[in-house]
Protein backbone atom coordinates (compact mmCIF):
# COMPACT_ATOMS: atom_id res chain seq x y z
CA UNK A 1 0.00 0.00 0.00
CA UNK A 2 1.61 3.16 -1.27
CA UNK A 3 -0.50 6.06 0.02
CA UNK A 4 -3.17 6.97 2.57
CA UNK A 5 -5.95 6.89 -0.05
CA UNK A 6 -5.21 3.20 -0.67
CA UNK A 7 -5.07 2.56 3.06
CA UNK A 8 -8.32 4.42 3.78
CA UNK A 9 -10.28 2.32 1.30
CA UNK A 10 -8.82 -0.87 2.78
CA UNK A 11 -9.41 0.23 6.38
CA UNK A 12 -13.02 1.14 5.54
CA UNK A 13 -13.67 -2.34 4.15
CA UNK A 14 -12.00 -3.91 7.18
CA UNK A 15 -14.23 -2.00 9.63
CA UNK A 16 -17.32 -2.86 7.59
CA UNK A 17 -16.47 -6.57 7.81
CA UNK A 18 -15.40 -6.48 11.47
CA UNK A 19 -18.32 -4.42 12.82
CA UNK A 20 -21.08 -5.61 10.51
CA UNK A 21 -21.95 -2.00 9.65
CA UNK A 22 -22.51 -0.77 6.11
CA UNK A 23 -22.11 2.91 6.91
CA UNK A 24 -18.40 3.54 7.67
CA UNK A 25 -16.95 7.03 7.22
CA UNK A 26 -13.42 8.42 7.44
CA UNK A 27 -13.28 10.74 10.48
CA UNK A 28 -13.19 14.48 9.87
CA UNK A 29 -15.44 14.46 6.80
CA UNK A 30 -18.17 17.04 6.40
CA UNK A 31 -21.67 16.13 5.42
CA UNK A 32 -24.94 14.88 6.79
CA UNK A 33 -24.74 12.70 9.89
CA UNK A 34 -26.48 9.33 9.42
CA UNK A 35 -29.47 8.59 11.66
CA UNK A 36 -28.84 4.84 11.85
CA UNK A 37 -25.86 3.07 13.41
CA UNK A 38 -22.59 4.10 11.74
CA UNK A 39 -18.84 4.12 12.36
CA UNK A 40 -16.10 6.65 11.83
CA UNK A 41 -12.43 5.73 11.72
CA UNK A 42 -9.14 7.59 11.96
CA UNK A 43 -5.93 5.79 10.87
CA UNK A 44 -2.93 6.89 12.91
CA UNK A 45 0.55 5.85 11.70
CA UNK A 46 2.61 4.88 14.76
CA UNK A 47 6.05 3.66 13.65
CA UNK A 48 7.99 1.47 11.24
CA UNK A 49 9.45 -1.80 12.50
CA UNK A 50 12.23 -4.08 11.39
CA UNK A 51 14.45 -4.26 8.36
CA UNK A 52 13.20 -2.84 5.06
CA UNK A 53 13.38 -4.63 1.72
CA UNK A 54 14.19 -2.89 -1.57
CA UNK A 55 13.21 -3.71 -5.13
CA UNK A 56 14.74 -1.90 -8.11
CA UNK A 57 13.12 -1.85 -11.54
CA UNK A 58 14.09 0.02 -14.68
CA UNK A 59 11.86 2.89 -15.77
CA UNK A 60 11.94 5.39 -18.62
CA UNK A 61 14.43 8.24 -18.12
CA UNK A 62 13.07 11.04 -15.94
CA UNK A 63 15.38 13.70 -17.41
CA UNK A 64 16.98 14.34 -20.79
CA UNK A 65 20.33 12.69 -21.43
CA UNK A 66 23.12 13.08 -23.97
CA UNK A 67 22.91 11.03 -27.17
CA UNK A 68 26.49 9.95 -26.54
CA UNK A 69 25.17 7.75 -23.70
CA UNK A 70 23.25 5.59 -26.17
CA UNK A 71 19.56 5.01 -26.78
CA UNK A 72 18.92 2.45 -24.06
CA UNK A 73 19.40 4.80 -21.13
CA UNK A 74 17.02 4.16 -18.22
CA UNK A 75 16.51 5.30 -14.64
CA UNK A 76 15.51 3.13 -11.70
CA UNK A 77 12.39 2.92 -9.56
CA UNK A 78 13.30 2.00 -5.97
CA UNK A 79 10.45 0.47 -3.97
CA UNK A 80 10.96 0.13 -0.22
CA UNK A 81 8.86 -2.41 1.69
CA UNK A 82 8.58 -1.99 5.45
CA UNK A 83 6.33 -3.14 8.28
CA UNK A 84 4.37 -0.22 9.71
CA UNK A 85 2.24 -0.13 12.84
CA UNK A 86 -1.09 1.69 12.66
CA UNK A 87 -3.68 2.49 15.30
CA UNK A 88 -7.12 2.50 13.78
CA UNK A 89 -9.36 4.55 16.08
CA UNK A 90 -13.00 3.54 15.55
CA UNK A 91 -16.03 5.43 16.91
CA UNK A 92 -19.47 3.84 16.57
CA UNK A 93 -22.59 5.96 17.01
CA UNK A 94 -26.34 5.61 17.56
CA UNK A 95 -28.53 2.68 18.57
CA UNK A 96 -26.73 -0.64 18.12
CA UNK A 97 -23.29 0.89 18.70
CA UNK A 98 -22.62 -1.37 21.69
CA UNK A 99 -23.28 -4.53 19.64
CA UNK A 100 -21.17 -3.34 16.70
CA UNK A 101 -18.34 -2.50 19.12
CA UNK A 102 -18.41 -5.99 20.63
CA UNK A 103 -18.05 -7.46 17.13
CA UNK A 104 -14.69 -5.69 16.75
CA UNK A 105 -13.11 -7.83 19.47
CA UNK A 106 -11.53 -10.98 18.01
CA UNK A 107 -12.89 -10.06 14.57
CA UNK A 108 -9.55 -11.16 13.17
CA UNK A 109 -10.42 -14.75 14.11
CA UNK A 110 -13.63 -14.77 12.04
CA UNK A 111 -14.08 -15.30 8.34
CA UNK A 112 -14.32 -13.25 6.13
CA UNK A 113 -12.23 -10.82 8.26
CA UNK A 114 -9.24 -13.18 8.56
CA UNK A 115 -9.29 -13.84 4.80
CA UNK A 116 -9.45 -10.09 4.12
CA UNK A 117 -6.48 -9.46 6.42
CA UNK A 118 -4.46 -12.19 4.68
CA UNK A 119 -5.28 -10.93 1.16
CA UNK A 120 -4.26 -7.38 2.07
CA UNK A 121 -1.09 -8.20 4.02
CA UNK A 122 -2.44 -6.87 7.32
CA UNK A 123 -1.63 -8.32 10.75
CA UNK A 124 -4.19 -7.63 13.50
CA UNK A 125 -2.15 -7.13 16.67
CA UNK A 126 -4.82 -6.33 19.27
CA UNK A 127 -7.99 -4.44 20.09
CA UNK A 128 -8.18 -1.99 22.99
CA UNK A 129 -10.81 -2.01 25.68
CA UNK A 130 -13.99 -0.40 24.38
CA UNK A 131 -14.95 2.92 25.92
CA UNK A 132 -18.53 4.14 26.35
CA UNK A 133 -18.35 7.85 25.52
CA UNK A 134 -22.12 8.41 25.55
CA UNK A 135 -22.11 10.19 28.92
CA UNK A 136 -19.33 12.55 27.75
CA UNK A 137 -21.43 13.85 24.87
CA UNK A 138 -23.35 16.89 26.09
CA UNK A 139 -25.19 17.62 22.86
CA UNK A 140 -27.29 14.46 22.81
CA UNK A 141 -27.70 11.08 24.41
CA UNK A 142 -26.98 9.08 21.25
CA UNK A 143 -24.77 6.09 21.91
CA UNK A 144 -21.05 6.60 21.23
CA UNK A 145 -18.50 3.80 21.67
CA UNK A 146 -14.78 4.02 20.88
CA UNK A 147 -12.24 1.22 20.28
CA UNK A 148 -8.68 1.23 18.93
CA UNK A 149 -7.48 -1.55 16.63
CA UNK A 150 -3.71 -2.04 16.44
CA UNK A 151 -2.52 -3.27 13.05
CA UNK A 152 0.70 -4.00 11.19
CA UNK A 153 0.72 -3.48 7.44
CA UNK A 154 3.28 -3.95 4.70
CA UNK A 155 3.83 -0.36 3.59
CA UNK A 156 5.53 0.49 0.31
CA UNK A 157 7.20 3.68 -0.80
CA UNK A 158 8.41 4.16 -4.38
CA UNK A 159 10.64 6.86 -5.79
CA UNK A 160 12.76 7.33 -8.93
CA UNK A 161 16.54 7.07 -8.78
CA UNK A 162 18.25 8.99 -11.55
CA UNK A 163 21.31 7.26 -12.95
CA UNK A 164 24.46 9.37 -13.04
CA UNK A 165 25.66 10.22 -16.53
CA UNK A 166 29.22 9.22 -17.38
CA UNK A 167 31.97 11.78 -17.50
CA UNK A 168 35.72 11.79 -17.95
CA UNK A 169 38.41 13.08 -15.64
CA UNK A 170 41.72 14.26 -17.02
CA UNK A 171 44.42 14.27 -14.33
CA UNK A 172 47.71 15.93 -15.14
CA UNK A 173 50.80 15.89 -13.01
CA UNK A 174 52.58 19.22 -12.54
Amino acid sequence: MENMADLNATFRQLIMLASGLENVILAGQTGEIPSDCYATYKPIPVRVYGHSEHSMTEIVPQEAFADSLGTEWTDLQDTVFSSMEFTLSVNIFNEGADNATVRLHNANLRNPVSAFLFRNGIAWRSTSASRDLTALSTSSQKANWQTDIHLFIKKTLSYPVLRAAGFTIDVQKQ
